[in-house]
């Protein structure tokens, strides 16, 4: 990754400060997820209650592996959460963010790690973004049309803690797409769904 490429710098280039970002929305706390958390120290973290448990036990060989403690050991201001009968879409969710007013929630789909959770917001266009992470790698995942490249599956195997929850939460995934025009998802790590949605942007 470039320099540029980093939330510290893509935030200057908009012509703010680090100081100005209050709150940060995380989908889970893997090492490629919450790199840079220490560039905003004033941020308030965002994350599922489970998700936020397992990165502090680091209990096992792997979690040891997935989660690096130097990443918040400034002092991050943690929000946690966990279901509580909320719902969006008819799926739990935790659509009220503790300081945030605004249409911004989490959407648990769990099974990448123990809290993975989805981040949605309301975009100014009325629409509905869904951010999932790591919930699935290739967008053939949730499209259907064909199979996720060998790599890419293998590699979901690999890092899922709880194979029956991903399957489940793609199987969620797919139905909302199938179930609401209004809304856009895209993944951490498919390079076209990113570039489509910057061009819809």
């Amino acid at each position: 990754m470039s320099h540029e490429e980093t939330a510290f710098a893509q935030v200057g280039a908009l012509g703010y400060s680090t100081s100005d970002v209050k709150h940060i929305v995380l989908t889970h706390l893997d090492v490629d997820h919450a790199g840079g958390l220490a560039d905003f120290p004033r941020a308030k973290v965002h994350v599922h209650a489970r998700e936020h448990a397992a990165a502090m036990a680091r209990a096992t060989f792997f979690d040891r592996q997935r989660y690096a403690s130097a990443q918040w050991s400034h002092g991050a201001k943690w929000e946690v959460y966990s279901e509580d009968g909320d719902t969006w879409r008819g799926l739990p969710a935790i659509t009220r963010l503790r300081g945030i007013d605004a249409d911004i929630g989490l959407v648990p789909l769990h099974g990448h790690t123990r809290g993975h959770s989805a981040v949605i917001t309301r975009s100014r266009d009325d629409r509905w973004l869904m951010h999932a992470g790591d919930a699935y790698f290739h967008r053939n995942a949730i499209e259907g049309s064909s199979r996720v490249p060998p790599g890419l599956a293998l590699i979901e195997s690999i890092d899922e803690v709880n194979p029956a929850q991903r399957r489940a939460s793609v199987a969620a995934i797919r139905q909302l797409c199938a179930s609401y025009r209004d809304l856009d998802v895209f993944c951490a790590h498919d390079e076209r769904e990113f570039a489509a949605l910057r061009g819809h942007a």
